[in-house]
Parts: C-alpha cells; structure tokens; sequence
C-alpha cells in the first residue's frame, strides 16, 4: 500500500490492506495507536478557560482572523492602523489593544507608500513594530513559523494571504484546509494572532459569504472582520466564536493621522441620510406635506422614511399635524424651533470597562469627521428672499429640485494614503 504524500512512515506490518485476496490478521492491541478521549465526566469538570483578547472583546489572542473586502476597500490601511495600536498597546477603533510586538508582512504594495502611512500614524522608532515588504520567498510560511516561535510577535500581519499560502485554488475545500493547518499551526505555537487579509468575493454577498474562496478559509478562522464600500460609507462588521459580533458601523478615516476609528451603526446612518433628504424637501415646501407626498420625493424605504420622520418630530426638528385618519392625515413641516441636526457620524461613547478596570479611551479626534454628508441644516429664522430656501446661499442659480438633489449627495471625498479610498469627512 502507498503512503499517502508527505507520509514517510511505513504501514504497519499486519496492516490490513482492502483488496488482498487473503485479508492479513487484524493488527494487535499493542499496534493500534489510540486516540485520546476524555470521559465526558472529565470533560465537564475542567473548569473553563478564560479567553485573552489582543484587541477588547473583538480580535482574540493566538487566534486567526481574517479580513475580507473587495479592493481599494481599505483592508491594509486598517490592519495598519492595528499593528501600531497594538505595539504601543493603543486603542483600535475604540478597543484597548494588548501591547505587544507586532509584525506587518506587506507583499503587496510599494515600499514607499508603505512608509508614509506609518511616518502619518506617528510610528518612533523605538515601536516594537517590524515591517516585511516585497514579494514573499518561496519558503515563507517555514520562516515565519521558525521566527514566531524564536521572538514571539503578539500580531502577525499578512498583507495578503494568498501571497502567502500560494494556494493553487482558493475555492478547494481539502487544500485550503491543509494550508490553514499551518497558519492555526503558527498561531498556536508562538501564541501570536495570525491576521490574514484577503479578497472578497465579486458577487454581491452578505456576511461571511461575502469572503472569497472556500468555506475552509471562514471555518478556519476564529475572528472574520468584513470592509464594505457603498456610495455614501464605508462600514466594518466583525464575526468571531468568542464574544459578542461587532453589527455594521460606519469606518472613518482621519485624515490627518491616518487612523481610523468608528462611526455609528450603518442603520443609523441611513436613517439620518434620509432625515436630511426629508428635511430638506420640507424646507422647500410651501405648504406641510403628507407621508405619500413626501416618499415622492425622497428616495428611500417606507418602513425607514417612517422612522425618520417620527424621529424628526421627536428631536423637534420637524412638526407634525392632524389626526392620522384617512380625512386628516398626517402633515410634516419644518419645526421653527429645531437645532442644527446632529452628526451622522454617532459615535456612541465607550462606558465599558477594559479588564483592568479602567473605561475605554476615546480615540484622538483632530478633525469632524462625518460619513458622508455636510450638516447643511441651518438654525430657523425669518425667510429672506434672498436666500435659497434649500441650501440658504444668497445666490443659488438653481431651482428647488435640482437644489434639493444636490444637498442630498456626498459632501466630499477625501483619497486615503494610497491616493485612492475615497473615506469621507468634512475638512
């Protein structure tokens, strides 16, 4: 019988092989290797073991994960952003990070670009951060695997993992299996957090589907943080086995810094986008407006155009009259009374407590930083008839409905490091 490949063992030699003429005897009690089961009482009685996070909650010590988006998403910026958190024991996106030794293996992407990004972020050189870029050396997965044990990195960062494992196809069950093996391998021998990055899928996916490639990448990793790009955000979700999943929220970028941090939910960013579409239509009302005449004129989901306008009439930014009946129904105007209409933004504050005890720090915050849109709402005062009742300029050479889809688009893009993310802010 031939070994399977990479097996230099030899069989047994009363092995059994199926297809003899005459079966050999069964092999010996003393020629079985036994697997070792534990007793399910045994099992019960060990006492549960404590998980220990590189980042709060979200990115666990020793484990893998991996980070999936299409391209020009963001993925190396972030992981990035990471390993300079985690080698000064900083906070990523709001979490404490272990300090520890951190790796960045770049085998995509110039040097250069590479460089500034970290020179942005404030990287010293007395940072415990270590940085590989070029192409990856045909044994690099046996390097990486010898020096992990040797120095023990906290965070190993793999920009990308295909240039990694050198897979022959992505989408095989079994060899994306063998490969991972390996990298659970390196985890678990240096107790460093393999970080992966990867692509995502081309179709138009949801959740851990939207990953590229077999089931075996996803099923193998304990933490998959998922980038997404759309018109107006740019949002992360994070899925893992331990702790409780990060839902969309918003990603933002710091110009300045070149940090990111979070945002609020996606769901919440969509029903302020909408509020501004409403409040804006309502400005350029001359008379209160209906639910049906206001869905004419905002683009948007019922159930989310209904949300935002309770909302609206909650916070007092916008009135509302009549009795809700089919002879009164509801009539919408803009409240006389209402404030500036708040960030989009909605960064929610870190009450929680880190293991030490401590609240989570807030994260530096050099500019306003917005996901896609300008507050353009104005404090309420006498109209001027002068002044465009939409966008309040003295000289608007528009008219009210080109106006009005003009506030209702991004307010302005800003490219990231590598001159092409378009992360959004206000300057």
């Amino acid at each position: 019988m031939t070994p399977p490949v990479g097996d230099t063992a030899a069989p047994p030699a009363d092995a059994v092989e199926i297809g003899d003429d005459e079966p050999r005897r069964a092999p010996t009690t003393s020629a079985v290797r036994r697997l070792p089961l534990t007793s399910i009482g045994d099992l019960l009685a060990e006492p549960d073991e404590r998980v220990n996070w590189l980042v709060e909650d979200l990115i666990p010590l020793g484990g893998v994960v991996i980070v999936a988006a299409k391209p020009k998403v963001g993925k190396s910026t972030m992981a990035r952003d990471l390993a300079l958190a985690v080698a000064r024991g900083d906070v990523f996106i709001g979490r404490q990070c272990h300090a520890g030794a951190a790796w960045y293996l770049g085998f995509e992407g110039r040097r250069r670009d590479i460089r500034n990004h970290f020179r942005q972020m404030g990287a010293r050189p007395s940072d415990p951060l270590r940085v590989f870029v070029g192409q990856a050396p045909a044994d690099v997965a046996y390097r990486v695997r010898q020096q992990a044990i040797a120095e023990r990195p906290v965070l190993i960062v793999v920009d990308t993992m295909q240039r990694f494992l050198r897979a022959q196809s992505t989408d095989d069950y079994a060899e994306m299996t063998t490969l991972f093996d390996a990298v659970i391998g390196i985890a678990g021998e240096s107790g460093a957090t393999m970080l992966l990055l990867h692509h995502g899928s081309k179709a138009d996916r949801a959740g851990i589907d939207a990953v590229l490639g077999s089931t075996a990448i996803t099923g193998s990793a304990d933490t998959i943080i998922l980038l997404t790009r759309s018109e107006r955000f740019r949002t992360i979700s994070i899925v893992q086995r331990a702790g409780d999943d990060l839902p969309e929220t918003l990603i933002l970028l710091d110009e300045t810094t070149g940090r990111v941090r979070l945002g609020g939910t996606r769901a919440d960013a969509e029903q302020q986008a909408v509020a501004d579409a409403i409040l804006a239509v309502l400005s350029a009302a001359d008379a209160p407006l209906t639910e049906p005449e206001i869905a004419e004129r905002v683009d948007a989901r019922t159930a989310l155009q209904r949300r935002a306008l309770r909302d609206l009439v909650a916070r007092e930014q916008a009135s509302r009259t009549g009795r809700g009946g089919k002879g009164d129904p509801y009539r919408y105007s803009v409240s006389h009374s209402r404030s500036l209409v708040p960030s989009i933004d909605g960064e929610q504050e870190n009450n929680h407590s880190v293991s030490n005890g401590s609240p989570r720090r807030s994260e530096p915050d050099s500019c306003s930083l917005v996901p896609a849109r300008e507050l353009a709402t104005q404090e309420a005062s006498e109209p001027d008839p002068s002044v465009c009742p939409v966008c309040g300029r003295d000289a608007c050479e528009d008219d009210e409905a080109t106006c009005v889809r003009r506030q209702s688009r991004v307010a302005t893009d800003v490219d990231d490091v590598f001159g092409s993310l378009a992360w959004s802010v206000v300057r």
